[in-house]
């Protein structure tokens, strides 16, 4: 009972509390974008350019946006995944989304890379959707994971079948 306490108690680290405000500007201020570039070091431009040409990115977010706009609750909970690079933290930001918090039955999880700046700030470097549930049960569809950019160009696209 001890292990659960403490765990409960544990305060989120600064790159996960960083990590949450940047999901919470995307979701619940997507116009305040002067404070995303304070928390993002001058990326904002380049997180909003990432999530809108990022179609279940984009298609997330302007979801949760439409249901917090009709007044369902938005909660934002953050885990950091497990990375070898003491420079670099992976961490699964989960906007749950529902009337009846905990039973999690809207919930979106977003991949935010951040990585140590010099002055010993963390920094975002890369933002998608990592996996989407829209079921009762609460389990992540894992089905459109994919690898995450860090801010790069993107590659020009190519027909699935290309016309004879």
């Amino acid at each position: 009972m001890t292990v659960l306490v403490a765990a409960c108690n544990q305060k989120p680290s600064q790159a996960e509390a960083q990590a949450v405000e940047v999901v919470k500007l995307i979701v619940s201020e997507p116009d305040n974008t002067s404070k995303l570039d304070t928390l993002s070091h001058g990326r904002a431009a380049s997180i909003v350019e990432e999530i809108q040409n990022d179609l279940p990115s984009k298609i997330a977010v302007e979801f949760m946006q439409a249901r917090q706009q009709q007044g369902i609750p938005t909660h934002f909970e953050a885990s950091t995944q497990k990375n070898d690079n003491p420079l670099e933290k992976h961490i699964v930001v989960s906007v749950i989304q529902g009337k009846s918090f905990p039973s999690k039955n809207i919930q979106a999880h977003f991949l935010v890379l951040m990585q140590k700046e010099f002055n010993q700030d963390w920094s975002v470097t890369g933002i998608s959707l990592h996996a989407h549930t829209s079921d009762l049960d609460g389990r992540p569809n894992e089905s459109n994971n994919k690898e995450h950019s860090r801010f790069t160009s993107l590659p020009p696209s190519t027909p699935d079948h290309p016309k004879p």
